[in-house]
């Protein structure tokens, strides 16, 4: 009986270490963003290194990456973000490293769902590309208008289940 008491100790010491670790780092410090946020837009959707599977015709991409958006003109609160897209442009059967992907978000009702912890869903928003007046979500860069897609805020991980963390950065 005494050796499953101090079993259990251990275990519940183990877990609230294991808890604290996965919890995000609060700092005083304040970071600058990786990517510039268009003048006009609300935030941007950063996927530094995606990977694309292709299986014959199907072609799917997936990364993890952050949402940087911006809260005034000089404050910006950055937190994690995965990705999912794909069109039937595939070829072959492969698995590769993907372009970056950079989504400028101009819809504050889009970015108020990924703030809350909601998935997004391009079907659902006007997309636009580069070059074009913009549209509720713009792609500056790693996918094309032919490639649907759901933006997924947070990450797997303890500390998501108490909410999203955001990290305060510099604009």
């Amino acid at each position: 009986m005494k050796f499953n008491l101090n079993r259990c100790r251990l275990l519940s010491v183990s877990m609230i270490i294991v808890s604290m670790l996965s919890l995000s780092a609060c700092s005083s410090a304040t970071v600058k963003a990786p990517v510039s946020i268009p003048e006009d837009a609300l935030g941007v959707v950063f996927i530094d290194s995606p990977t694309v599977g292709s299986l014959l015709y199907l072609r799917g991409i997936a990364g993890k990456g952050e949402l940087i958006r911006k809260e005034s003109h000089d404050l910006c609160y950055r937190s994690a973000l995965r990705i999912a897209a794909g069109d039937f442009n595939g070829e072959g059967i492969s698995i590769k490293d993907a372009n970056t992907i950079v989504l400028a978000v101009y819809d504050p009702k889009a970015i108020k769902r990924l703030k809350e912890g909601d998935e997004i869903v391009s079907e659902d928003y006007d997309i636009s590309v580069s070059g074009e007046p913009h549209g509720d979500i713009e792609i500056i860069s790693g996918l094309s208008l032919s490639q649907g897609f759901v933006l997924n805020p947070g990450e797997w991980s303890l500390s998501f289940l108490f909410g999203i963390n955001e990290e305060r950065i510099s604009c």
